[in-house]
């Protein structure tokens, strides 16, 4: 049963009852036509009552007539009195009229019950009606009986002989009518039963037919509205999908399954154009965040090597400061030096005379540490300028810092956005995007760290800039000094005095070199501790911008992987054919 078509099984249901209704059909004409047929036997019989009530008639009216004849010869013609015949003869006249007349009443109580054959109908060669005929034959026997009365013998009796022959015409009349009337109702029985037994089968064909034809466009109607389903059904499993749906404005299930077909195809060709164009812009997102973490990898890969050049930097700016810290304290000793040299002038200018070979000698070599002292400053001078060169390259280095973290941070949002507009697949490129975003907020206070420190290295510089104007100064006045001291020694016996003189000078000089000193050794001493704290920064920066090189990789890696899957996911959708 299961395996039958929706035509067959409804087939299956339907001619088992057309069969029955044939069968019904069948029956219901054999039952008319029983009814029928006993309805005429029915009849039939009443009109056999009618002929033999007639017959009857006829046969007492003959007797009558017998007997009035037979009464009117005995009276009449007989040679001997026949009394007791006539006497008789009488009685039988009397009895037999009366059941004449009893039989008419009869006769027409039957007749009554049939009003057209009563009254109405008439066959040929007879002008009267039953009811007439019967009218007719009452009166006539009246005035039969009345014309001779053969109790009495009064009257004319052949004139009674016409007169019974005409009422006798009547009653045959009627018999000829009633038989006329038993062919023409057994005709019209007959064609009564056939009739009524073709209506009915006719009636019942056509029932039959239009239960047939109904029944046709029934299965017709069931077969084409689920093959439009099945049709719908199938091409949605064949992953075809159109934007004509098929629709119904039948109200019953099947037009109800249609339009839920409609709908299920509608909504699976809104689904799919949806996934479709979600799937292709997540592969363009995919790709273009793989193109930005591309790019962003190749400049943190700059940023890595503009911070270990920067590094590099810092560590060759605090080996240079530690070399000129220890050119400060060299140039302590020196000072430390030239002091016991000042002093012991002091003490020998008083035999200045006996040791101006020594104080010449002296000279020269206070002449050589000058030049030491000058070439050390030099140095100094040469190291703070590459302190501010370097400073000026970590500033450069701190400002591509903050640049790229901006753009990191720009690209940062762009992702969220996108993630956000992803909904549930770009959660986790969300969560890649905010770790971004951190690490672009991390950069960006460590490049502000670092520029706090530049500005803090840059006025440290400034200061030993100014202190090394004054010992410049100091030098320029020491050399100075240390030629006129060259120049005095030519004459040094002539100018003792003013010997003494110049070294209270040099000792006032000393003491403002060494104040000086002590404040350059302090900036010194500041400068290699921001080396120190640059050289730190550097590192930690480093290490961020490896964090973010990694989380870059890791952002370009869960692209590529969101590229797949966007990839993928347009594989399938375009298995579809979305059909305009």
């Amino acid at each position: 049963m299961k395996n039958l078509s929706i035509r067959a099984k409804l087939l299956l249901m339907v001619v088992p009852i057309m069969l029955l209704a044939l069968i019904i059909t069948m029956y219901s004409g054999y039952q008319q036509d029983q009814q029928l047929k006993e309805t005429k036997s029915i009849y039939l019989d009443e009109i056999a009552d009618v002929k033999e009530v007639l017959t009857t008639i006829d046969r007492d009216l003959y007797q009558a007539a017998k007997a009035s004849d037979m009464i009117y010869y005995y009276s009449s013609y007989a040679k001997e009195s026949k009394g007791d015949a006539i006497k008789t003869g009488v009685e039988d006249y009397l009895e037999n009229l009366g059941q004449v007349r009893d039989g008419v009443e009869a006769a027409r109580v039957i007749l009554e019950k049939d009003d057209y054959l009563y009254n109405t109908y008439k066959i040929d060669g007879v002008t009267e009606s039953v009811n007439e005929a019967l009218n007719n034959f009452s009166t006539g026997i009246d005035a039969w009986a009345e014309e001779f009365k053969p109790d009495s013998m009064t009257g004319d009796h052949d004139s009674a002989d016409a007169i019974f022959s005409e009422t006798r015409d009547h009653l045959n009349s009627v018999e000829d009518v009633v038989d006329e009337y038993t062919n023409y109702i057994d005709k019209q029985l007959t064609k009564k039963i056939t009739k009524s037994v073709t209506l009915t089968f006719a009636v019942n064909m056509i029932f039959i037919v239009l239960f047939v034809a109904l029944t046709v466009f029934i299965i017709r109607y069931i077969r084409t509205s689920i093959t439009k389903v099945e049709h719908t059904v199938k091409k949605l499993a064949d992953r075809e999908l159109s934007k004509e749906v098929i629709t119904s404005d039948a109200k019953d299930e099947i037009g109800s399954l249609m339009r839920s077909s409609g709908e299920l195809q509608s909504k699976m060709y809104d689904i799919i154009s949806t996934i479709s164009e979600s799937s292709e812009n997540v592969a363009g997102l995919g790709n273009e965040i793989s193109d930005m973490a591309s790019m962003s990898n190749e400049q943190m890969d700059a940023i890595a090597h503009a911070i270990n050049e920067m590094a590099t930097t810092v560590s060759q700016q605090a080996e240079d400061v530690q070399g000129l810290a220890e050119d400060m304290t060299h140039m302590k000793e020196m000072m430390n030096q030239n002091a016991v040299a000042s002093a012991n002038l002091s003490e020998t200018s008083r035999a200045i005379d006996s040791v101006t070979k020594e104080g010449i000698a002296t000279v020269d070599e206070l002449n050589t540490v000058t030049n030491s002292t000058s070439e050390a400053f030099d140095r100094i001078f040469e190291m703070m300028n590459n302190i501010s060169a370097s400073a000026n390259k970590i500033g450069e280095a701190s400002t591509l810092i903050t640049d790229i973290a901006a753009q990191t941070n720009l690209l940062s949002l762009n992702a969220s956005i996108e993630a956000a507009r992803a909904g549930e697949a770009g959660r986790g490129f969300a969560v890649v995007a905010d770790e971004i975003r951190q690490l672009a907020e991390q950069s960006a206070s460590s490049a502000n760290t670092i520029d706090e420190m530049l500005n803090e290295l840059l006025h440290v510089t400034s200061l030993a800039d100014e202190q090394g104007k004054v010992v410049i100064e100091c030098v320029d006045k020491q050399n100075a000094s240390v030629g006129n001291t060259m120049d005095k020694f030519k004459d040094i016996v002539v100018a003792v005095n003013r010997i003494n003189e110049e070294i209270i000078n040099i000792t006032d000089v000393n003491k403002a070199v060494e104040n000086d000193f002590v404040s350059v050794n302090e900036r010194v001493t500041n400068l290699s501790a921001a080396s120190e704290e640059s050289a730190a920064s550097s590192e930690e920066i480093a290490a961020t911008v490896d964090n973010v090189s990694s989380s870059i990789s890791a952002v370009d890696d869960d692209s590529k992987k969101i590229n797949d899957a966007a990839n993928a996911l347009v594989d399938i959708v375009h298995q579809f054919n979305l059909l305009d």
